[in-house]
């Protein structure tokens, strides 16, 4: 059966949740039980990673952290990651050494170590997905991926993925500020289609 999304993202359910596989271009922690996830959650991460994966193939895996628990419900220290549609990824940054793996605890962004480039890759991949409804990061990163996506980007479509620098439409963009995320994304999913029991 499909995976069910059920309530709100902080007061939610899951039901017939998909299990985030192993694949390229990212890894999980050790410990799965919080790697639950709905269909948009899930399909949207796996389309992002294999695009990384095939586009970067030296670059360094990404670390993906909490998704839900199985059924959904509390997930400590979260007041969200309810109902599968919730999902922590950490940035890529300079990794300066062999290894592909990033550490498995989120690395802090900073001016020397964040790599601009990549991380924008993921960003504006996972926005052309369609699912995603809103990426949560500190106000330092997105002035950083700004600054490296202008470039590329009308006015309307800057409009409508940042809310920094400030503009009319701040409040509806797709990446918000939120304190605590200047080591990683927080990436926040539509409801899947056709399931009216999952709350906005």
């Amino acid at each position: 059966p499909a995976p069910y999304s059920r309530g709100r993202v902080n007061r939610g359910k899951l039901k017939n949740a998909r299990l985030m596989p192993e694949g390229e271009g990212y890894f999980l922690r050790t410990i799965r039980n919080r790697s639950w996830g709905a269909e948009t959650t899930i399909q949207a991460m796996m389309t992002t990673f294999k695009a990384y994966a095939e586009t970067y193939p030296d670059a360094p895996d990404i670390n993906v952290g909490d998704i839900s628990k199985r059924r959904g419900g509390k997930i400590s220290p979260h007041a969200s990651h309810q109902s599968g549609r919730d999902i922590d990824i950490g940035f890529v940054h300079h990794h300066g050494s062999e290894s592909k793996r990033h550490p498995e605890h989120f690395i802090r962004a900073d001016s020397k170590n964040l790599d601009v480039e990549k991380t924008w890759f993921i960003t504006k991949t996972l926005i052309r997905t369609g699912l995603v409804q809103v990426i949560y990061l500190d106000k330092f990163v997105q002035r950083k991926l700004w600054a490296h996506a202008s470039k590329e980007l009308t006015k309307e479509q800057q409009e409508l993925i940042f809310s920094i620098p400030k503009h009319k439409n701040s409040s509806s963009a797709i990446l918000q500020h939120w304190p605590g995320h200047r080591n990683h994304f927080h990436i926040r999913f539509k409801c899947p289609t056709g399931q009216y029991g999952c709350k906005k």
